[in-house]
């Protein structure tokens, strides 16, 4: 429950607190991308914390929603699965533990992590062996990570060969009167969130990068082969969010 893990290879010492590994690096680079990145972070910790503080009845079905046509894309072959920016690991629920073993990893723990197996990291120095696993989701966190390259140097070392991502993100600019409103209102959010928290007002964005559709596709990495692509759109007003399948490999392919 308490006490530090020592790595045999490097020597480095990590804390582990209330039972929870914390195994970010012992620094991260110190540049302004990086600081950004943290400032970041603890915003999107105090929204978090709002959210859940005072939960809308009309989002929570919302979401759950969501997960679930996320749930029915993601074909999982057997074995360990990594949820990458997990929050409370609540996927975890739609998955057969009979073909799955779900791990998490997260740089916020919340309270559901004791429920599952989980370690305090970021996406982009994953501290798992070489191989670990056969898939790995990344559920709307893919515009929070700080470098999105590192993230899929990290995810194609991890998997196996033949392994899986399986995404989940946010895309703005699909065209149209519908698509101009979904921007307004998920910019019009985020100004809200900001009022409420009072925190780091100005000083750091919300999310790290906006996606488009295109540049999205753009930015998955060599390593990985883009096999499905789908849209799913909770009503007229909210963001249209991307589910996109793709196993590690050498080709890139072009997904248009």
């Amino acid at each position: 429950m308490e006490g530090l893990l020592r790595c045999e290879r490097c020597d480095a010492e990590y804390e582990v607190r209330f039972g929870i590994p914390h195994l970010k690096p012992a620094a991260d680079p110190q540049n302004e991308v990086w600081k950004t990145w943290r400032q970041h972070l603890e915003g999107f910790e105090a929204r978090r914390e709002l959210r859940e503080s005072s939960p809308s009845g009309q989002r929570a079905a919302r979401w759950s929603n969501k997960m679930k046509a996320f749930a029915q894309f993601v074909d999982a072959p057997a074995g360990n699965m990594l949820d990458v920016g997990c929050g409370p690991g609540n996927l975890r629920r739609l998955l057969d533990p009979q073909r799955v073993q779900y791990f998490g990893i997260d740089p916020i723990p919340v309270d559901e992590v004791s429920e599952f197996p989980f370690v305090c990291g970021i996406a982009e120095a994953l501290p798992f062996r070489s191989g670990t696993f056969s898939s790995m989701v990344v559920r709307s966190a893919l515009d929070h990570f700080c470098d999105l390259h590192a993230f899929f140097e990290e995810a194609a070392r991890v998997l196996a060969d033949g392994g899986r991502i399986y995404l989940e993100q946010v895309v703005h600019g699909s065209g149209g009167v519908g698509g101009l409103v979904r921007h307004a209102v998920h910019a019009v959010k985020d100004v809200m969130d900001d009022v409420k928290t009072r925190r780091q007002r100005g000083a750091a964005p919300k999310h790290m990068r906006e996606f488009s559709q295109s540049s999205l596709m753009d930015s998955i990495d060599g390593n990985f082969n883009v096999e499905q692509v789908e849209s799913y759109t909770s009503n007229w007003y909210t963001p249209t969010q991307l589910f996109v399948r793709m196993q590690r490999g050498n080709a890139l392919v072009n997904a248009g």
